[in-house]
């Protein structure tokens, strides 16, 4: 409720940091460990557990951490974007809250939501995977 403007309402932007930061946190709490660890246990042919064990063992927390900044940027501008268009596609196709949005306005606006992140999220994921 932070983000939200005197009327309740969010801005995109504001949906944009809303993304954000949940991106941010997904990248940070999993995505960000469980890509290193997979990664590693791919070249040292071990299974995850034991991958997360010997990376723990040799490396310390920060070997799990690896690359976790990229990933971090990766993460939230996917979500921040994703976020900022499905709000914005629900504000036009329900006349800002005075129609619902049914079942196909949603599957259409998600599936939007996500071609739009993605295209946008481009230059970001080719960074993380270098």
């Amino acid at each position: 409720d932070k983000l939200r403007d005197k009327d309740g309402n969010l801005t995109a932007a504001k949906n944009f940091v809303a993304g954000l930061g949940a991106g941010v946190s997904e990248a940070l709490i999993i995505v960000a460990p469980v890509e290193t660890v997979k990664t590693k246990c791919i070249e040292l042919n071990m299974s995850f557990l034991a991958g997360f064990q010997h990376i723990l063992k040799t490396e310390g927390v920060g070997g799990v951490y690896q690359g976790a900044f990229a990933t971090a940027l990766k993460q939230g501008s996917n979500q921040g974007l994703r976020f900022m268009w499905f709000n914005e596609y629900k504000k036009m196709v329900t006349e800002d809250g005075a129609k619902p949005l049914g079942p196909i306005g949603s599957l259409l606006g998600g599936m939007s939501a996500g071609c739009f992140s993605t295209l946008g999220n481009n230059p970001f994921d080719v960074v993380k995977t270098r």
